[in-house]
């Protein structure tokens, strides 16, 4: 498991400390709060912690934090804040009904107009099978971006499949609710048995990473490490002349994905782009049920990340989550939808 040295390896990886500069919130006081139990420690890890696993990544002493924090979550549920208490509900029920209850209405209100029907989920004809896991924002908020990864997929001749997957169950495990996790565990395992198995493509990283960490599944894959492993070269047939874009890698891709550099790999290598990698990669202060509870501190994260970007630039990232946090500021767009307006020969979104 590891240990904490203390030696503050883990404060320029930790987005609530960067932006509150506070060393009460920071992961390692966490970690030392972490044998005394009570209200403190309940306000400083259960209400202060995007999970996003940057302490865990840079720490020097091996500690794996974020599993650390989960278990505490977990001891802990039962005596969560009000606050808590509703970012909980959220999980308990499909999104749909969730873009109604406040206070998410206040975040979701901008993507609550009808985005068109969902997508069919039946299996598409000819090609070899692949299955497809949206995750919960891409089936019921952003259609549009499954509709994209469907027709990537069918382009570079596979028959995607969209089983009826559940959410991977990440968000309600991160708020302390293991028995819930577990059932949806179970549930989805099953689903992929009964659809034949095979190679799976995510579309979203807290899915990729909750499938492939916490599940232990294999032949998982993310879209854009599918369209690369197994597109036979369709990447290289896009063009982006005079795209101007930047890029936002979401936390989970950037702390848990073995390859967290392709996403900027592909993207550089489109010709006639015009490519803006921020310096400093920052999160962008949703982290599910974090921007309930911390509603202010989630906004002040955003604002802090967004200002990293030149104005005139498109933002393109791989995180539905991401997305629905930016897109309230920026114009902003899924990888996918991004590239399947190139390879359809769109010039803009």
């Amino acid at each position: 498991m590891g240990e904490c040295l203390k030696c503050g390896q883990c404060l320029s990886s930790c987005p609530v400390y960067k932006t509150l500069r506070d060393e009460a919130f920071s992961p390692r006081a966490k970690v030392s709060l972490s044998d005394q139990g009570g209200e403190l420690y309940r306000k400083r890890l259960l209400q202060s912690c995007l999970l996003c696993g940057g302490c865990q990544k840079s720490c020097s002493g091996g500690l794996k934090t974020t599993d650390l924090f989960l278990e505490a979550r977990k001891r802990f549920s039962r005596s969560l804040p009000v606050s808590k208490r509703a970012a909980l509900f959220v999980f308990r029920r499909p999104w749909l009904d969730l873009a109604r209850a406040f206070p998410l209405h206040r975040l979701l209100s901008p993507f609550s107009r009808p985005r068109g029907r969902s997508p069919s989920l039946s299996r598409s004809q000819g090609g070899e099978r692949v299955l497809l896991f949206p995750g919960c924002l891409s089936r019921y908020l952003f259609p549009e971006i499954l509709r994209s990864a469907l027709r990537l997929l069918t382009s570079i001749g596979y028959s995607p499949v969209v089983p009826p997957f559940d959410c991977c169950g990440f968000a309600p495990l991160s708020a302390g609710m293991q028995e819930r996790f577990e059932r949806l565990k179970r549930a989805n395992t099953q689903l992929r048995e009964r659809a034949g198995g095979g190679a799976v493509v995510t579309l979203c990283p807290t899915g990729y990473h909750t499938l492939t960490s916490l599940y232990g599944w294999g032949d998982v894959f993310s879209l854009p490490e599918f369209l690369k492993a197994h597109g036979g070269g369709m990447l290289e047939t896009l063009r982006a002349d005079g795209r101007r874009i930047a890029l936002h890698l979401s936390c989970h891709t950037q702390n848990f994905h073995p390859r967290a550099n392709l996403l900027e790999e592909i993207l550089r290598d489109l010709p006639g782009v015009d490519l803006q990698v921020p310096q400093e990669r920052r999160c962008c202060g949703f982290g599910g049920s974090f921007a309930v509870s911390n509603l202010e501190l989630s906004e002040r994260i955003a604002r802090e990340n967004i200002a990293n970007f030149d104005q005139g630039a498109e933002v393109i990232t791989d995180c539905p989550g991401c997305a629905l946090q930016i897109g309230r500021r920026r114009k902003v767009s899924h990888v996918a939808v991004f590239l399947d307006s190139l390879a359809r020969g769109f010039d803009e979104l």
